[in-house]
């Protein structure tokens, strides 16, 4: 008996040790493909990057130019994406025309160096364009390799879009005047903090103008039907904005003379109201205690036209509300 169990003993030892070795080999094997797969996607990134570095330096002309525009966008935003931009915009900042932006558009997104992102296609719609990590690191050798060759003594067309040194384009945040403008007048219509960016990377204007412009325009979105009809009302402001002039309506009032309307009507209405309410009240009475003489008295200064209960009526209650109500009210 002791014999049987010290063989099976022996032979679960035996199994356990097979499976512990089987176990390792399985974990090895585990750890080496992982590693294997590591390497893999390392050098699949390294590759993807090199090619990227490649069909940027063969960029020209107008497609060179978008690309580097929605690089400086990103820069300007600390982010992969543009935010809302319009066809407009690129038109714009290239100096082509909106045919030319679109067919060189196309061509960059086949060459996987933007990435177009889910926008608005419909009347008012706008674009939002990106880049992936493996672009910018491209973009960023490219440009770095260029400030190098600068300093050389070779003549480059761009400098490095995330330098600081960069005086048009910056990762920096706003400064904090430009924080404090309050874009909410506009945000509807599509104004973000990326439209005060693309101003404030221009250098040609200011806060208090950015800031005035913003109120004026919204003050006409409302009462200019020239902008209301408008179908893309950003681009009219942003290509003022952009050349560093200001916007202005013709019969604009601040949103500071507006809520002083708006009160000055509120407290009208209500003094309205109350003088209402007082004459319902005190006007029977006071007129209950005039006597005939008085009450020809007042009424003859009142031109009547029907000499009817109607008519002596309200001529004594105009004159309640005009020599005894308000007197009273004003004091």
């Amino acid at each position: 008996m002791k014999k049987l169990i010290a063989f099976e003993l022996k032979t679960a030892h035996h199994h356990l040790d097979n499976k512990l070795v089987t176990f390792g080999k399985q974990i090895g094997n585990k750890e080496i493909t992982n590693e294997e797969q590591i390497g893999h996607a390392i050098d699949n990134n390294k590759s993807l990057i090199l090619t990227h570095e490649q069909s940027i330096k063969k960029l020209s002309g107008i497609q060179k130019n978008i690309f580097y525009y929605v690089i400086k966008l990103c820069a300007s935003r600390d982010a992969l994406d543009t935010g809302n931009i319009f066809s407009n915009d690129l038109a714009f900042a290239t100096q082509c025309t909106i045919a030319s932006v679109k067919t060189s558009l196309t061509r960059l997104i086949a060459k996987k160096l933007i990435v177009r992102l889910p926008g608005k296609s419909s009347r008012g719609g706008y674009l939002i364009l990106g880049i992936t990590k493996e672009i910018q690191m491209a973009c960023f050798k490219v440009q770095n390799a260029m400030v190098i060759d600068k300093n050389t003594g070779n003549n480059l067309d761009h400098i490095d879009p995330y330098s600081s040194s960069n005086k048009n384009i910056t990762t920096t945040s706003l400064p904090d005047e430009w924080k404090k403008i309050n874009i909410e007048p506009l945000q509807y219509i599509g104004f973000t903090e990326s439209q005060l960016r693309q101003i404030w990377n221009c250098k040609t204007s200011e806060p208090a103008i950015v800031q005035d412009s913003i109120n004026q325009f919204a003050f006409g979105l409302e009462y200019n039907q020239k902008i209301k009809n408008h179908s893309r009302p950003l681009n009219m402001l942003m290509g003022v904005l952009r050349k560093g002039d200001r916007w202005t309506e013709e019969k604009y009032i601040s949103p500071k003379e507006r809520v002083l309307q708006q009160e000055q009507k509120k407290r009208k209405n209500e003094r309205d109201v109350m003088i209402k309410k007082l004459v319902e009240i005190e006007f029977p009475v006071w007129k209950r205690k005039l006597t005939q003489t008085e009450i020809e008295g007042i009424v003859s200064a009142y031109p009547l036209r029907i000499n009817t209960d109607a008519a002596i009526t309200d001529a004594l209650r105009d004159y309640f509300v005009k020599k005894i109500l308000l007197p009273r009210i004003e004091e």
